[in-house]
C-alpha cells in the first residue's frame, strides 16, 4: 500500500473507486429488484460501503475521504430518487451534476492552498513525487511546474 509523506497508510485510487463507486452502483443496479434485496435494503447496503470505507479511512489517516463523501452522496441521491419514484430525468441530472461539481470544485480549489489537481494527480499514489521534485530542483523548474499544473486544471 502506498505511503504518504506523513507516513499514514493510504489506499490506491482503484481501491477508492471500488468501495465508493463501483460496489454501491452494482448493488443498486443489479440487486434492488424485489426478487433480490429490494429497493430499501439495497440502498442501505449500498450506502454502507462508502460510509464504512470513509469511516475506516478517517480513523487511519485523520482526513476526510473525498471519494467516500462523494460516493455516499451519489448513492443517497440515486436511492432517494428511486424510492420516491421520481421521473428518471432526475437520475440523469444527478449523474451529470456530480462531474460538474467535481470540475467546479477543481477550479475553485485553484485559489486555495490545496488545489485538487495537485491532490489528485501529483501524489505518491500516481507519480514518484520525490523523483519529480528532485528533477524540478535540478532544473530550477518549480515555478514552471506550478504553471503547468494550473493550466492542466
Amino acid at each position: 500500500m502506498p505511503q504518504p509523506a506523513k507516513g499514514k497508510p493510504r489506499h490506491s485510487a482503484f481501491t477508492n473507486l471500488i468501495f465508493n463507486i463501483l460496489v454501491p452502483t452494482l448493488i443498486l443496479t443489479k440487486f434492488s429488484d424485489e426478487g433480490s434485496l429490494g429497493p430499501q435494503l439495497s440502498i442501505v447496503i449500498a450506502l454502507a460501503f462508502p460510509l464504512s470505507f470513509g469511516t475506516w479511512d478517517f480513523i487511519q489517516t485523520r482526513r476526510a475521504n473525498v471519494f467516500s463523501i462523494l460516493g455516499f452522496v451519489s448513492t443517497l441521491l440515486t436511492g432517494g430518487i428511486s424510492l420516491l419514484e421520481l421521473d428518471p430525468q432526475y437520475i440523469a441530472i444527478k449523474e451529470a451534476s456530480i462531474p460538474g461539481l467535481i470540475g467546479l470544485a477543481t477550479l475553485i480549489s485553484l485559489y486555495t492552498p490545496y488545489p485538487l489537481i495537485k491532490t489528485l494527480l501529483f501524489n505518491d499514489e500516481v507519480v514518484d513525487t520525490e523523483r519529480v521534485n528532485q528533477a524540478l530542483d535540478e532544473h530550477d523548474a518549480h515555478a514552471n511546474f506550478e504553471v503547468a499544473l494550473r493550466r492542466a486544471t
